[in-house]
């Protein structure tokens, strides 16, 4: 589906999309792309509408620093495109979006290299959840979440002290390290 088109059917379906992009929203080229990468989908429910449905694959990242204590990874912040800084209580240490056809524990791995630059190293599936809630990043447009919960702990040859950051295109995230 053409950009022009998305847009001009979540219009369609009464989205505030006018409000997305700013204020620490995403921006409807954001679910556009996410939309053709097979990142979420897009369902019409009799009940709720238009609602996005994303299936994630949550990673809690533990490491040990250089005084012997088991440390934790957290999102301090996203920088988005617009100039504008989300901070989210994120459940994990990392969040990476299931892409169509492709297993949780692959997205768990693809988060660890992807987001931290981590070649190897063990996931542990944890648990499941599903749950309908409304969006921070696309307000007004409900989302079905289907929530993968993974442990990882890093040795010591990918641990870096001062945290990590990831650059993307639409935003740049910044992960701290917390003690226990």
């Amino acid at each position: 589906m053409s950009y022009e088109a998305f847009r001009t059917t979540l219009s369609a379906c009464g989205l505030p999309i006018e409000t997305w992009g700013s204020d620490g929203a995403k921006s409807v080229r954001s679910l556009h792309d996410e939309y053709l990468k097979g990142k979420t989908r897009l369902h019409m429910l009799p009940d709720r509408g238009l609602v996005r449905r994303v299936r994630v694959a949550w990673v809690d990242v533990f490491g040990v620093n250089q005084q012997g204590q088991t440390v934790r990874l957290k999102e301090d912040r996203q920088e988005l495109e617009d100039g504008s800084v989300r901070r989210r209580n994120l459940v994990s240490s990392l969040g990476e979006k299931v892409l169509r056809g492709e297993a949780n524990w692959q997205a768990a791995e693809r988060a660890l290299s992807g987001e931290l630059g981590v070649r190897y190293t063990t996931v542990s599936f944890v648990g499941y959840q599903e749950s309908f809630r409304l969006s921070d990043s696309y307000p007004g447009l409900d989302a079905y979440w289907e929530d993968n919960y993974f442990t990882a702990f890093l040795d010591q040859s990918d641990f870096r002290p001062e945290g990590y950051v990831e650059y993307q295109a639409d935003k740049t995230n910044f992960h701290t390290w917390v003690p226990l």
